[in-house]
């Protein structure tokens, strides 16, 4: 076998690796979405998305790149492809449904139970709120989540659902 067949053979299986891992978290994620669809909703929360949009189009430069300078080969369309599939992950991850419910707290296809946060922060001004595991209190960089926003007509349910809440999950609070 060549170096050069060696190469692709790497670069394939390489990417097929990240294609696979991406396709079956995507997955994760739609079931989870749909599970936080299935119960009972007390209040969506959303990622912010600029970021999400400025990752998307940084990756769709770097396949035209690709593509522009070495040409369209069988290395270059299987990494177009795992990055195709990142773009795709991460799409389906900011787009999923979160939110809060009795049982858990939904945000990009992952669950939180109640009993892992244990504070949370609001801020009125970005009407965003994030949620802490750590139990010393205060918002250090152990956040557990990002930043979620919230609709401007949501913000009394949100701060009224986690003040009845907070002896029986949180053990401080802290609003700004």
């Amino acid at each position: 076998m060549t170096e050069e067949n060696q190469i692709l053979l790497t670069v394939i299986v390489l990417s097929s690796i990240i294609i696979l891992v991406n396709i079956i978290s995507s997955t994760v994620i739609i079931i989870r979405s749909r599970k936080f669809l299935k119960s009972e909703i007390i209040l969506r929360l959303y990622l912010p998305s600029y970021f999400t949009w400025l990752f998307i189009l940084l990756s769709l430069c770097l396949v035209y790149a690709l593509w522009h300078f070495s040409g369209v080969t069988e290395n270059t369309v299987s990494l177009a492809a795992a990055i195709v599939s990142g773009i795709m992950h991460i799409f389906i991850m900011q787009c999923s449904a979160g939110g809060i419910t009795k049982n858990a707290l939904y945000t990009g296809g992952k669950i939180t139970y109640w009993h892992n946060i244990y504070d949370y922060y609001i801020d009125k001004k970005r009407r965003t709120v994030i949620f802490s595991n750590n139990i010393k209190g205060g918002l250090t960089l152990k956040g557990l989540t990002k930043p979620l926003k919230y609709k401007k007509e949501d913000e009394e349910k949100l701060e009224k659902y986690l003040e009845q809440h907070k002896s029986k999950h949180f053990n401080k609070i802290i609003i700004r």
